[in-house]
């Protein structure tokens, strides 16, 4: 039987395409209209990301979150992830329950680094294969290779990290 909340999501929103949008006005929140976008992108001040947030019942949550218990009836323990990496794509088959590790994993570079994560340019240590793939899951190294291209290295980092359990 699905939960009280699940059901005041699905009487209150209309998930389309990531997005939700207004079905019925809560009496509470006169600015909600009905068939509009629910929430407004807020940008994180320390580092840029922006998010969809929707207050709803009080309370301020990631549009992510909302459509991922709409989907499962279930809040993501312990956190909801992007695997695009997009924080904006809330599509559904875009959002998976991850842990924190996985969820660092997911992320992009350090700015300003030229090389992807992952990938280190040795040309000292291996004249003819210069890029060296290295990539720890669990404390533990599961990947160390040396590769002749940044596209060769490139892919077989992608390979790892798709293999990864979540």
């Amino acid at each position: 039987m699905a939960s009280a909340l699940y059901q005041e999501l699905h009487r209150c929103f209309r998930y389309e395409d990531g997005k939700l949008h207004w079905r019925e006005r809560p009496t509470k929140w006169p600015t909600a209209r009905q068939g509009t976008e629910a929430g407004y992108i807020w940008t994180r001040p320390t580092d840029g990301t922006k998010r969809c947030v929707i207050r709803f019942q009080t309370k301020l949550y990631k549009r992510s979150r909302l459509v991922f218990y709409m989907h499962h009836d279930r809040w993501p323990e312990p956190t909801c992830d992007h695997r695009d990496r997009d924080s904006l794509n809330d599509r559904i088959e875009n959002l998976r329950e991850a842990t924190y590790a996985i969820q660092s994993m997911n992320r992009g570079g350090h700015r300003g680094r030229a090389l992807p994560k992952g990938i280190l340019h040795r040309p000292h240590r291996n004249a003819s294969k210069p890029y060296y793939v290295q990539i720890k899951h669990g404390g533990k190294h599961v990947e160390a290779s040396y590769h002749p291209t940044l596209e060769v290295a490139i892919a077989r980092a992608d390979e790892v990290y798709a293999g990864l359990p979540c």
